[in-house]
C-alpha cells in the first residue's frame, strides 16, 4: 500500500514519485532511520519496569492463595518476606520440619529438604548448633550431665 503524497514530507515527495512509487532511500535516510531507532531504545531502557511483586497484592487475595497450599508449601512461601510469614504463621503456627512440599515438576519432599537446598548448608548447621546448644544449657539448667 502506497502512502499518501500528504503523509511525505515535502522534500520526499518528489523521491517517492520519481522511484515510480517505491521510496528511494539514501544513506543519510538509513542513518536518521538508525538514530531514531537506538534512540528509542535508549528511552525504552530508562524507563523504570514495573515488576509486580506478591506483597504488593491486596491481603484478601494473599489468603486465599495459602489457602490451596498445603503445610509446607506455605512454610517456604512464607519464608520469601516478612508479610508473607506473618500469613503463614496465622495459618500454621508450627510447622514441622517433616511437612510434605512439591514442586512444580510434582517431585515430593520434606520441608527440611528445601530449605537445605534453598538456604545452604552452612545455615543448617548453624542452627542445628544453636539448638543443640540451648538442649545443653536446658540439661544443665535441670542438674543433668550432658556430653556430646
Amino acid at each position: 500500500m502506497a502512502p499518501a503524497d500528504s503523509d511525505l514530507p515535502d522534500s520526499e515527495v518528489d523521491t517517492y514519485k520519481s522511484a515510480g512509487g517505491q521510496r528511494a532511500w539514501s544513506l543519510s535516510d538509513a542513518i536518521e532511520l538508525a538514530k531514531k531507532i537506538q534512540s528509542e531504545r535508549d528511552r525504552d531502557q530508562e524507563r523504570p519496569i514495573d515488576k509486580s511483586k506478591i506483597g504488593n497484592i491486596p491481603t484478601e487475595i494473599q489468603l486465599l492463595i495459602f489457602s490451596y497450599l498445603p503445610e509446607g508449601n506455605s512454610a517456604c512461601l512464607g519464608l520469601t518476606c516478612k508479610k508473607l510469614y506473618a500469613i503463614h504463621h496465622d495459618n500454621y503456627p508450627k510447622t514441622h520440619s517433616r511437612a510434605r512440599c512439591e514442586d512444580s515438576i510434582g517431585r515430593s519432599g520434606h520441608l527440611r529438604s528445601y530449605l537445605i537446598g534453598f538456604m545452604g548448608y552452612s545455615w543448617c548447621r548453624r542452627q542445628l548448633l544453636a539448638h543443640m546448644a540451648a538442649l545443653q544449657q536446658e540439661l544443665i539448667d535441670m542438674g543433668l550431665q550432658c556430653s556430646y
